[in-house]
């Protein structure tokens, strides 16, 4: 019980210090993914191209996405042993802040994972994964979290740091732009 709730409270204190202000991927979706933008870009065409690009469901480029999101964000894993920490690419921000995977999903998705691979180090399926992870020859890797409603990160490994290249939930379609409705109230007689 008391291990539990010092887990909470130090979820809490994480989301607290958060990589960016406000948190990637808190809540999530093209709203959110746009106002990102409209804080960060300056140039109003640049602006107007990039937001136009979200509503229309295609992806930013990639160098639009190092505008927004100005460095890779690193965070530690202080409970796993398999890796030291994680970075982000900007691409992999963008698309956490687009999909709404926070950064805390992103440890419990690490945690997940090496709890598979000590469970499944003798099963020959699991063998390429853990392979993989492993591997300090690097390589991009993919393992979908069954207990993380199937979050799917791809990632490579860069010495002790694992490079997040993106993340999504399996099965799951990228939000898309809804036009605000026009409500209209009626009058009572």
């Amino acid at each position: 019980m008391l291990r539990r709730a010092l887990l909470e409270l130090s979820r809490r204190v994480a989301d607290l210090e958060a990589d960016l202000a406000p948190p990637l991927g808190t809540p999530g979706g093209v709203d959110y993914t746009q106002r990102r933008i409209e804080e960060a870009i300056e140039d109003v065409r640049l602006e107007s191209e990039m937001v136009e690009t979200l509503h229309r469901g295609e992806s930013i480029s990639n160098s639009d996405a190092r505008l927004v999101y100005g460095f890779d964000d690193c965070n530690p894993l202080t409970e796993v042993t398999i890796f030291k920490g994680f970075c982000t690419s900007s691409h992999g921000q963008y698309r956490m802040d687009q999909r709404g995977i926070s950064v805390r999903k992103l440890k419990e998705y690490f945690f997940n994972l090496e709890k598979y691979m000590e469970k499944n180090r003798d099963v020959t399926s699991a063998q390429s994964l853990i392979l993989g992870v492993m591997s300090r020859r690097g390589g991009v890797v993919k393992w979908s979290d069954p207990f993380n409603n199937n979050l799917t990160v791809v990632f490579e490994r860069q010495g002790d740091i694992a490079k997040i290249v993106t993340a999504y939930y399996k099965d799951k379609e990228d939000p898309i732009y809804r036009p605000p409705q026009q409500t209209y109230l009626r009058r009572r007689r």
